[in-house]
């Protein structure tokens, strides 16, 4: 079954040397494209024919990517001896991050290796979340083992730089807008604020019945943080005005 989806917009850095269909493009051109995509469904080429590409993975040991707008799965990459937990596109779109059972891998999304090219390893359980700070200079992850890492991508170093512990194990994480905060949730309830600029970290916890915490996100522009348990309740807070009461929804 499909567990996992992901949608991202190709940058026009892509563009050159793919095929590529658009608004503009005539419409024999783009039926043309069609055609060749329904023929080959799967091909070894790059993953960028489209500008709104949809990734899709799970539990059958494969990244596939589908053309959002023809429904044709254009590219599968494997994802051998774990099942994938997450997905992230690194902000050049140019690589794909994948987190599953101990271990973090990165593709290429611009050429024909349908193989993982970084394999990031030394993590004991589930990766459950994973993303890129805004310039592409380093990586975040989180997971069942515990902890919250951050993995330094321009180094290609597969060691983590930096690692925060919490209690429980990490459901999910955000980073904040000013790239310098990393919001992380566990299973025992509690919602961290890491300070990756002073090491130094808060808590919140919404509810004291310890409910495990689902997901978290953060407004682009870094005013509201919303955050959903296990319950199915959904907390908003105010980080503008740096109060701990939350508005439940």
């Amino acid at each position: 079954p499909i567990c996992l989806i992901h949608f991202y917009k190709r940058r026009r850095s892509l563009i050159m040397g793919h095929s590529d269909i658009n608004e503009d493009a005539p419409k024999e051109k783009e039926e043309e494209l069609n055609q060749q995509q329904q023929q080959q469904p799967g091909q070894a080429g790059p993953a960028v024919n489209d500008e709104i590409i949809l990734a899709t993975a799970g539990y059958d040991n494969s990244i596939k990517f589908w053309s959002a707008h023809t429904g044709v799965c254009t590219r599968t990459h494997q994802h051998p001896d774990s099942q994938v937990n997450c997905m992230g596109v690194t902000p050049d779109g140019t690589m794909l991050v994948a987190g599953g059972y101990q271990r973090i891998r990165m593709y290429d999304l611009t050429s024909s290796n349908l193989n993982f090219v970084v394999n990031y390893e030394g993590i004991s359980k589930n990766v459950m979340a994973v993303g890129c700070q805004e310039d592409g200079k380093w990586m975040y992850s989180c997971g069942e083992d515990n902890c919250a890492r951050i993995w330094d991508l321009k180094m290609r170093n597969l060691s983590c730089q930096r690692a925060f512990q919490t209690n429980a194990p990490v459901n999910a994480a955000c980073l904040h807008p000013n790239q310098q905060e990393l919001i992380v949730g566990d299973q025992s309830g509690v919602v961290h604020r890491w300070n990756l600029k002073n090491d130094q970290s808060e808590q919140w916890i919404p509810d004291p019945g310890h409910s495990a915490i689902q997901s978290i996100d953060i407004d682009p522009k870094g005013q509201y943080m919303a955050v959903v348990n296990y319950k199915g309740i959904c907390y908003v807070w105010s980080l503008k005005t740096g109060d701990n009461e939350a508005t439940v929804l």
